[in-house]
C-alpha cells in the first residue's frame, strides 16, 4: 500500500514536477498566490525546480528575481508592494531571509511556507 507523506509530495512537486492529485497531499497549495497575481521567482532555482513549481504557479505571470535582490527591492519591488498591496515570492532560503528583513524594514507583514527543499513561498502584505 502506497502512503503519501508530506516529504513524498514535496519531492514529487519540487523535483519531478508531477502534480499530486490528492486533495490534502500538499496543503501549501491552498495558500499559493491568487490567479492574476505576479509571482516573483528566484532566478537561481534549477530548471527542474522551476518546472516542478509550474504545477503550483499555473498560469500566473512570473517575474524573475535578480541576483542582487536588495538592489532590485530598492529600485522596483518596494514600489510594487506599495502599489499592489502584496508581493508573492518563491525563493531559496537565503533570499527568503533577505526578504523577511526587507519586509520588516518597511513595516510589511509576511507569511512563509516551505514548499520544497530549501525553497519557500512568501507573501508580503503592505500594512494599510
Amino acid at each position: 500500500m502506497f502512503v503519501l507523506t508530506r516529504r513524498r509530495a514535496l519531492a514529487g512537486i519540487g523535483v519531478t514536477g508531477v502534480a499530486m492529485g490528492a486533495a490534502g497531499a500538499f496543503t501549501a497549495v491552498q495558500n499559493m498566490p491568487d490567479a492574476g497575481t505576479t509571482v516573483l521567482l528566484d532566478a537561481r532555482l534549477s530548471e527542474t525546480e522551476q518546472n516542478g513549481l509550474q504545477a503550483v504557479i499555473g498560469d500566473r505571470q512570473t517575474l524573475m528575481l535578480d541576483r542582487e535582490v536588495v538592489r532590485q527591492w530598492r529600485s522596483q519591488l518596494a514600489g510594487m508592494l506599495r502599489s499592489n498591496g502584496q508581493l508573492d515570492i518563491i525563493a531559496r532560503w537565503d533570499n527568503r531571509t533577505i526578504f523577511a528583513g526587507l519586509a520588516r524594514e518597511v513595516g510589511a507583514k509576511f507569511s512563509q511556507i516551505r514548499i520544497g527543499r530549501g525553497i519557500f513561498y512568501m507573501k508580503l502584505i503592505q500594512p494599510r
